[in-house]
């Protein structure tokens, strides 16, 4: 009898997007200028953790990215004619996400 089975592949995962207000600190800015530039953060994998908190900051729920790095660092559309939150966002790409 011919039937079909799936079998595991390699695993792909979307970029996160971490997204905030202007806070006036260039840390991401230059963050990114460094890895772009080659600089000690070269090559540019991490692994970060991202942590949900409930309303005492205590930590509920946990992300891990692995080999991580910046993909996108992206700052306001500086539209003099809006009225629009002025929001940053940074991509990170990576290979594989752990929950706890």
């Amino acid at each position: 009898m011919n039937t079909v089975r799936k079998l595991p592949g390699s695993e792909k995962y979307p970029n996160a997007v971490f997204k905030r207000g202007i806070t006036g600190t260039l840390d991401l800015y230059n963050f990114r200028k460094e890895v772009r530039d080659g600089g000690t953060a070269f090559p540019p994998t991490h692994t970060l953790t991202v942590q949900l908190l409930d309303e005492q900051h205590r930590p509920v729920y946990k992300w891990t990215l692995i080999n991580a790095w910046c993909a996108k660092l992206t700052g306001p559309s500086l539209n003099a004619k809006g009225n629009e939150i002025a929001i940053e966002s940074m991509e990170w790409a990576h290979d594989r996400i752990d929950i706890s």
